[in-house]
């Protein structure tokens, strides 16, 4: 992921200054570890301690959904990599092909996790 070509976003809110995600998203950090669908090759106990359930704050899920279709939509090969991440451990995980759709249903279910990188498609 991190020697992938292309552009960085940052998904962020002002908040007097500073530059914040978590005024657009919020994780599940007492979510039973037994609950969260850690990839099946995800041994290590430090690396899914990191992994905790991605929530978009309702006010912002609208616009969330219009950023993605909309970076998918401008994206020559009409795929985007996308990366929820708070600072914990350095291993890269990634997942997909996901649509959009499919991606959205996850988030819902709780099922997109921080610290995955997630291969979105049309």
């Amino acid at each position: 992921m991190s020697q992938a070509k292309g552009g960085w976003y940052s998904l962020v809110k002002d908040d007097e200054g500073i530059k914040n995600a978590f005024l657009l998203c919020d994780s599940d950090f007492e979510r039973d570890a037994q609950q969260i669908p850690v990839p099946f090759w995800i041994e290590n106990e430090d690396v899914i301690y990191n992994l905790t359930p991605l929530i978009i704050r309702p006010e912002f899920k609208m616009d969330f959904e219009k950023i993605l279709t909309f970076f998918v939509e401008q994206s020559p090969s009409k795929t985007i990599m996308f990366l929820a991440r708070y600072q914990g451990g350095d291993y890269e995980i990634i997942q997909g092909n996901l649509s959009i759709s499919d991606f959205i249903n996850q988030i819902n279910l709780k099922n997109i996790l921080f610290n995955v990188c997630y291969l979105i498609t049309e």
